[in-house]
């Protein structure tokens, strides 16, 4: 598919500026984590920030789908479903990985 092709086909008719601020706020965020990531030990509330942006983004897509903001079809609704769920289940696995930090001993 090609220009607009596949927004149409999947998320049709999303509006362009939604899927721009959606990439301002991804673009950003993504450098953030990266840069989080590469710490040996990442602050802790730092790491909180993280898993409460993925959560408000794993609800928020499930509230677009119910809002008259767009109106996707059937593949369209799956695939803000599908990510959802893998943003719902990353943030859970933040969760897992912050209290296993915090059980873990400090070296020193």
């Amino acid at each position: 598919m090609h220009g607009n092709g596949f927004r149409k086909w999947m998320l049709a008719p999303v509006a362009a500026a939604l899927l721009q601020e959606a990439g301002l706020i991804l673009v950003p965020f993504a450098a953030a984590v990266g840069f989080l990531a590469s710490r040996a030990q990442p602050a802790r509330w730092a790491v909180r920030i993280v898993i409460a942006a993925n959560v408000i983004w794993a609800v928020d897509s499930t509230i677009l789908l119910f809002s008259d903001w767009v109106q996707p079809n059937a593949f369209g609704i799956a695939f803000v479903v599908a990510q959802a769920v893998v943003v719902a289940l990353l943030a859970e696995l933040e969760v897992i990985g912050l209290s296993r930090a915090k059980a873990a001993p400090t070296r020193g």
